[in-house]
């Protein structure tokens, strides 16, 4: 991110686990008139931005949504997603990264998730949502306090809650219906999320869900506005990004487990996706 201030931020690289909840990051960011956060994928957690102040844009597989002080935006599973700041009234926001272990909620999320296609049905209003947020960022400081949490647990819960029955209104008429080929799409983008280092050929995703591999690339790009080939390939670059962070193997090594031909294949892809080498993407997350 360019030009940013993060006056409240917490990352945890795998998870940060609450009983019913992964939380993978969550906090507060104020920008300037340049502020832009570049495309970053989404692996398996929904995101909640809540503007608190200002005006932006947000994009979601590109494209885009104007947001302004007020608007809750969901993002959600495997999404490409981006952000940039208004030059004339640079944006404020809250946002939190997470994903349920309750089977219920997270069968909901899912359905809700395969129903809102276009990226303006993921926004929305709520007062009980931009109350909420603030008060998990409070408490993360407390987090070895007594029954800290518990309270956080709660907020998650309510904030889950809280964006199902808003969203659900809004775009849902028919809770019963969901689209077959929205979930043939979730499942080819699980499968792959899962299945990365053993994947060869994209082409085997025909053996694995029994169509054509024809049928699923355009069943995907048809449903989500991205190529299956691009997902793939931001799901390998994304597995490389950590494992070039934790600098525990070489560059030859990641470019195997990613399956890329060669480290100068890695190397290349990388460099036009991050706008910087492995090299020097290493060295800037390991001061």
């Amino acid at each position: 991110m360019e030009n940013s201030y993060l006056i409240s931020y917490n990352y945890f690289e795998e998870q940060f686990v609450l009983p019913d909840f992964y939380v993978y990051q969550i906090g507060r960011i104020v920008c300037n008139e340049n502020t832009v956060y570049p495309n970053h994928y989404h692996n398996n957690f929904y995101e909640l931005t809540v503007v608190t102040k200002g005006e932006g844009t947000i994009y979601t597989n590109n494209s885009p949504v104007q947001v302004k002080a007020g608007d809750v935006y969901l993002s959600c599973l495997y999404d490409i997603h981006s952000v940039k700041s208004s030059k004339e009234n640079p944006l404020q926001y809250d946002f939190c990264a997470f994903y349920p272990k309750n089977p219920l909620l997270e069968k909901d999320l899912l359905n809700l998730a395969t129903l809102l296609h276009a990226e303006h049905s993921r926004l929305f209003h709520s007062n009980k949502i931009s109350t909420l947020l603030p008060l998990a960022i409070s408490e993360m400081p407390n987090i070895d306090k007594e029954y800290s949490l518990i309270l956080l647990n709660s907020i998650f819960y309510q904030l889950a809650i809280y964006t199902l029955r808003i969203l659900k209104k809004e775009n849902i008429p028919d809770n019963n219906h969901i689209n077959d080929k929205n979930i043939l799409c979730y499942k080819l983008m699980d499968y792959i999320n899962t299945n990365i280092n053993e994947i060869r050929s994209l082409s085997d995703l025909s053996k694995v869900f029994h169509y054509s591999y024809n049928y699923l690339s355009t069943l995907f790009k048809d449903v989500t506005s991205i190529k299956l080939i691009d997902f793939y390939n931001m799901q390998r670059l994304s597995v490389a990004e950590k494992l070039i962070v934790k600098n525990e193997l070489t560059l030859e090594e990641i470019a195997e487990k990613t399956n890329f031909s060669s480290a100068f294949a890695l190397s290349k892809a990388f460099k036009k996706h991050y706008k910087l080498s492995p090299s020097q993407h290493r060295k800037q997350n390991n001061f």
